[in-house]
């Protein structure tokens, strides 16, 4: 009948526990805080006093040793993003520490549970942080830089043959605003690269600025290599000024220096600055641009050792001349005065100091002028050259030239073309009835006026191939004056004995002596007359003394040349016999006073004497064979610097040193190629640019373009190839 109820007096049992339930096990002794506090209070008062036995706890036989893992190398295999430090005992993943992931393998401290089982976890482990996500992501960064490096190679591409073209039209002086149609013409041709010059349609490398900073980032790595090959070594300049087509005044600035090929040493010249001249060529703005020029490519001025100029008041002035203020800034330089234009001032002020002279360039000037402002008398000219040609009387027909006065010598050509076509040139003037085609042909067929054409035809000829010698671009000061020597003999050698090439055929086709008024010669009448022939002799005779005057004049040892003579003879083989001992000496003591005056640091006059002497023994008795002339000579000091180090100094200078500003007058002739009606608007710079890419640059198939990218990619920000620096 229900359940039993429970009286409340009833005890209920309790359950007995024994006290070793109450004695903690080795394996808890760490977990004693956590002992509840009755138990704890029980184990106190259980606990046998002092001197009375203890009961002694045994370790439960169900606790565990803590087992010491160590890293496995073998773990690496097939892994080689895993990654063990032995110092923290912990191991990365370089995957995930690149992708820059959150994980137990990416951050301090690493995973420091050794343990195969957790390597194999994070390898399959998935989630934004995990291991397979940090590889896509890296896989997608491969990608991309793949992607960006053949953007950036096609960018390149396309740059480098924009500035081919650049190079191209530079070198062959076309005008930039081809540019795009020339572009155009290659694609067409086949040349793919230039499609990815267009960026869109705003940018598409073309403009004219564009095209500035192409041939600027060309023009720098020309210019870079020049500064790189002068090396601080001793150097000279040329410098010359014109004006251009706008009427602009430019100074051209070259730089000369010894440079060392196949083991010989040799000057050359190079382009090095074209500077406007705004305020008018005055000495002082003059040396103000030169000075800036060297500045602006970190030339040390100091190891400037010689000047060439044309000789201008401005230039060579004794005061204030431009040589005159560089001098105070660098003591011992020596300047030259241009032997090209001192030989063309000393022929055309010997033949201006001739009456007849003065008439004679006169009517060659109207002969030229005669055909080249007619095309009918031209054409007329043409037809008699044909005849002559088919009937043999000449070998070839010399068209006439024109002549200036200003380059006397451009008279070669002109006197030489009348001595080859005077039978057609007098046709041709027989046949024109009109005043001025009469006048000339009075003046032209007198034997007056046949004696001088063939005599100055061969004192020209001469005198044109000194001037070429002259204008040589590796010409030195040893060999000015031997050349010079062997031309005056020549001339004096065709006056005295008549023996000139064309003088001599002219000779020999008219009478010796007068016998009357008229002769013949190549079918046409020639007037004659005893006074004709005396004045004849006399002009020649005249033009000659003349001309070796002046020669001996402009050409004498005088100033910083007398310096550059002495160097010639310390290295002239032939002074160093006993009988010119005199001579050698008193040159090697005017050297190593010009050094003296240098002010050079740690110089010994004493010293560079003596090595002098030395160095002129050993070449007598050791380089005899091999040394016949003064630059063989020099050449031997130039490859013993350390032996002799004054002497390789003065060898240096005297080879450094210019002897004309030639390398200018070229410079001018192509800027007026470059900068023509046509291309009137060009800046210095764009002018400057073209010229050292058409005088200075190497064939396309050697220039380095990918250094040129490179000047251009880091000059500014550029939309074809910033994204990819």
């Amino acid at each position: 009948m229900g359940r039993k109820r429970k009286l409340f007096f009833e005890e209920t049992p309790t359950k007995i526990r024994k006290i070793s339930d109450f004695i903690q096990s080795p394996s808890t002794l760490s977990k004693r805080n956590s002992i509840p506090e009755h138990v704890q209070l029980l184990e106190d008062e259980i606990r046998p006093a002092d001197g009375v036995h203890t009961i002694t706890r045994t370790p439960s036989k169900s606790s565990k040793k803590v087992a010491v893992r160590n890293f496995r190398e073998q773990w690496c295999h097939n892994r080689p993003w895993l990654k063990y430090h032995p110092e923290t005992k912990s191991m990365y993943c370089t995957i995930c520490q690149r992708a820059q992931a959150k994980n137990v393998f990416s951050v301090e401290p690493g995973c420091t549970v050794l343990k195969l089982e957790n390597i194999t976890k994070h390898e399959a482990g998935k989630g934004e942080n995990s291991h397979t996500a940090s590889e896509k992501v890296l896989n997608a960064g491969q990608q991309f830089q793949t992607a960006q490096r053949k953007l950036l190679e096609k960018s390149e591409a396309s740059v480098t043959a924009a500035m081919r073209n650049i190079y191209f039209m530079a070198q062959f002086n076309l005008s930039n605003h081809i540019f795009a149609d020339f572009n155009k013409h290659c694609i067409n041709q086949g040349c793919s690269d230039l499609i990815g010059l267009k960026v869109d349609k705003h940018t598409t490398y073309e403009h004219s600025n564009s095209i500035h900073d192409f041939q600027d980032a060309i023009s720098t790595v020309i210019i870079e290599d020049i500064i790189k090959s002068v090396d601080n070594k001793p150097y000279s300049i040329m410098i010359d000024e014109s004006t251009d087509i706008s009427v602009d005044q430019n100074l051209l600035i070259y730089i000369r220096f010894l440079n060392q090929s196949l083991g010989k040493f040799e000057p050359k010249s190079c382009l090095l600055g074209v500077r406007k001249l705004r305020d008018g060529a005055t000495a002082d703005k003059i040396t103000q641009e030169i000075f800036e020029s060297l500045n602006d490519f970190n030339i040390n001025i100091s190891n400037m050792c010689g000047i060439a100029t044309d000789g201008a008041a401005v230039m060579v002035g004794r005061h204030s001349g431009v040589v005159t203020r560089i001098k105070e800034t660098v003591p011992g330089l020596l300047s030259s005065h241009c032997i090209a234009h001192r030989l063309a001032l000393a022929s055309g002020a010997a033949a201006d100091s001739v009456q007849y002279l003065v008439k004679f360039q006169e009517i060659i000037s109207s002969i030229y002028k005669y055909f080249s402002k007619s095309p009918k008398n031209m054409s007329r000219l043409d037809k008699i050259f044909d005849i002559v040609k088919k009937s043999e009387c000449e070998a070839h027909a010399t068209r006439f030239k024109q002549v200036f006065h200003t380059r006397w010598l451009s008279f070669d050509g002109s006197v030489s073309a009348i001595c080859e076509n005077f039978s057609s040139l007098l046709s041709v003037l027989s046949e024109d009835k009109g005043a001025k085609a009469q006048g000339i042909l009075k003046s032209v067929s007198s034997y007056k006026f046949l004696h001088c054409s063939f005599f100055m035809s061969d004192i020209l000829k001469d005198l044109s191939i000194l001037c070429k010698a002259y204008q040589s671009s590796t010409i030195e000061y040893t060999v000015v004056h031997p050349l010079l020597s062997v031309t005056v003999d020549k001339i004096n050698g065709h006056f005295e004995n008549e023996d000139g090439f064309m003088f001599t055929k002219f000779l020999d086709d008219v009478p010796s002596v007068f016998d009357c008024e008229k002769f013949h010669f190549k079918g046409h009448d020639i007037r004659d007359s005893g006074k004709y022939r005396d004045e004849a002799k006399s002009a020649c005779r005249n033009f000659v003394s003349n001309l070796l005057e002046n020669l001996n004049k402009r050409f004498s040892f005088e100033g910083d040349s007398e310096v550059l003579s002495s160097m010639c003879n310390i290295f002239n083989p032939i002074l160093y016999s006993n009988d010119c001992k005199d001579k050698f000496l008193k040159s090697a003591k005017q050297v190593v006073q010009h050094f003296s005056d240098c002010k050079l640091n740690d110089f010994e006059s004493e010293e560079m004497l003596d090595q002098i002497v030395t160095f002129s023994h050993v070449v007598k008795s050791s380089y005899s064979h091999c040394s016949n002339s003064i630059n063989d000579v020099c050449q031997v000091a130039l490859k013993h610097k350390e032996v002799y180090p004054y002497v390789y100094r003065a060898a240096e200078k005297l080879l450094t040193v210019p002897v004309s500003s030639v390398e200018c007058e070229r410079g001018f002739s192509r800027q007026n190629i470059i900068k023509t009606k046509l291309r009137n608007r060009l800046s210095t710079d764009s002018l400057f640019h073209l010229m050292m890419i058409s005088l200075e640059g190497p064939s396309s198939d050697i220039f380095d373009f990918n250094r040129a990218f490179k000047r251009w990619a880091d000059q500014k920000n550029r939309r074809i190839c910033t994204v990819f620096k």
